[in-house]
């Protein structure tokens, strides 16, 4: 290989490991939203769970679901927060995913590229080098 076709399969490696970098962002921000989404259900199913029993409830423990509910409400108020910088993340981490995939795909064109261009070079170099043979003339018969 020449120096041109030895520099982009350098080029090539370096953004498959750069395309396989924001492949493993992608996946710890697709899994950070998963768990949040997780935990926001976790509170939706206790928030749900708190329902007075009609026969044996007493006010005390009315007043403590009650509060529970509060807390589970501010909770699940204090969730939306990181769940929508978890959703960008997510964004954020596809679109460099995707540019890394481009930017892969084009030092691979390059690559072969230059590969094609350094095949070509050796056959016209080896056509140069071959000597000369004059054939006979197929056009003029035989004399």
């Amino acid at each position: 290989m020449t120096s041109l076709a030895e520099r982009r399969s350098r080029i090539v490696r370096v953004r498959q490991m750069e395309h396989r970098v924001a492949r493993a962002k992608l996946a710890n921000a697709e899994a950070a939203l998963a768990n949040l989404d997780r935990i926001s259900g976790r509170i939706s199913g206790l928030r749900a769970s708190l329902k007075p029993d009609a026969e044996r409830t007493t006010g005390l423990a009315l007043k403590s679901m009650a509060e529970m509910a509060l807390r589970l409400d501010a909770a699940k108020g204090d969730l939306a927060a990181p769940i929508r910088g978890a959703e960008h993340d997510r964004v954020r981490s596809i679109a460099e995913r995707l540019a890394a995939k481009t930017r892969e795909e084009g030092a691979e064109k390059l690559r072969e590229q230059a590969l094609r261009s350094e095949n070509y070079e050796q056959t016209r170099r080896a056509d140069a080098n071959r000597p000369f043979r004059k054939r006979p003339s197929t056009l003029g018969g035989a004399k």
